[in-house]
């Protein structure tokens, strides 16, 4: 069970982890790592990493395996600024590989030509026109609705 208000960080072993891209991590625990930076709470982070699979189970993992700790609940003037506050966006990038992330499980193999025309945006604007383009692409496959809630959340993440 995901406990929504406590706020996570990295310990140094997280740290350590993501820097030398080792450290027996699994690419979906990697992924929600990367989200974790000591500010975010549980909801953010299930909110985040959703398409990393199922938050709890890969956060409690890495509890125990010490490569994040719990901070405690954040401050009600932190939470207050958060409810009226946009979460920060995230840099293009890791966009850019959640994005990538999300297209594989949802078509699997067939997201290939997707995925390389997303990965091959070298700015914000190159990326967000490539997006809305891959929203036609990806509506004929798997709806209209599952494919502008798709570039919804890839906007929220930090492409808008």
């Amino acid at each position: 069970m995901l406990d929504k208000d406590i706020v996570y960080r990295k310990t140094q072993r997280g740290v350590d982890a993501l820097a030398i891209r080792q450290g027996g991590l699994t690419p979906r625990q990697r992924s929600l790592l990367i989200l974790v930076d000591g500010r975010r709470n549980g909801q953010e982070l299930a909110t985040l990493g959703a398409a990393c699979g199922e938050v709890a189970e890969l956060l409690n993992a890495m509890l125990t395996e010490g490569y994040v700790e719990r901070l405690g609940t954040a401050p009600a003037a932190v939470e207050a600024r958060r409810a009226t506050a946009a979460p920060a966006p995230l840099p293009l990038a890791q966009v850019r590989i959640q994005a990538v992330r999300r297209l594989n499980d949802m078509l699997g193999p067939a997201a290939v030509d997707l995925c390389l025309r997303l990965e091959k945006a070298q700015s914000l604007q190159e990326f967000r026109a490539t997006l809305h383009r891959v929203e036609a692409s990806l509506g004929q496959v798997v709806g209209s609705q599952r494919a502008a809630a798709f570039v919804s959340d890839m906007e929220k993440l930090g492409a808008a």
